[in-house]
């Protein structure tokens, strides 16, 4: 049995600490039972996973494989600069290190731009495939609905070397929305104009310490 409670946060690397992290039957050649607390910082709240681990594929430690699944509860979207919410995921994956198939489901009651303060339950369920070795990640596809709305969006969330953050970059669609939905994220007060809309667009949104809005690129 190995438990690991790191006493000091600053001492881990910048993009989570780990809280705790228990693994039974430790062994290279072994399957290793594990459970772990993460602090996620951005957006911040804490992950719970369990699952297993193994064996360590010495050669080439991307192709260790894992499989579990995982509790993020309560993440503070209003880290995030321009937006806002209490969301909680949960989900299973599966995989190899370098490459984690992972499905799951979000619920966040109430979502909102800054730039309204009009906040909607927004719900998705996703699946995606996460490189374990940089964070990467790669979202197959995302079912997300709000008010009357459903959006499909596929895309990719990942890092460049040298710059702090990631981009998200989505390819949307939206088949048989409501206009005033879309306003109600975007204007204060009622929306301006009501009616059926589809939408297809390119999303991308790059890091940066800027307001989301101010951010955001849309074609």
């Amino acid at each position: 049995l190995l438990r690991i409670i790191p006493r000091r946060e600053g001492k881990l690397p910048k993009e989570f600490a780990i809280q705790a992290l228990t693994m039974r039957s430790l062994g290279i050649a072994e399957q290793m039972p594990f459970t772990a607390t993460l602090t996620n910082p951005v957006p911040k709240g804490q992950i719970e996973t369990s699952g297993t681990f193994g064996p360590w594929q010495k050669g080439q430690p991307g192709a260790t494989p894992l499989a579990g699944n995982y509790s993020f509860q309560k993440a503070d979207l209003g880290t995030i600069k321009g937006i806002g919410g209490i969301l909680d995921s949960t989900g299973t994956f599966q995989g190899e290190l370098q490459r984690i198939a992972v499905k799951g489901e979000t619920q966040t009651p109430d979502f909102h731009l800054d730039i309204s303060r009009q906040p909607v339950a927004l719900n998705t369920s996703f699946e995606a495939v996460v490189d374990g070795t940089d964070g990467d990640t790669y979202l197959d596809v995302v079912h997300a609905k709000f008010l009357q709305t459903a959006i499909t969006a596929r895309g990719a969330v990942t890092g460049t070397k040298g710059v702090k953050g990631r981009t998200v970059k989505l390819n949307v669609h939206i088949d048989d929305g409501r206009i005033e939905d879309l306003l109600r994220l975007a204007v204060k007060g009622d929306p301006l104009m009501i009616g059926r809309v589809g939408l297809q667009t390119d999303f991308e949104l790059p890091p940066g310490e800027r307001d989301v809005i101010e951010k955001l690129l849309l074609a």
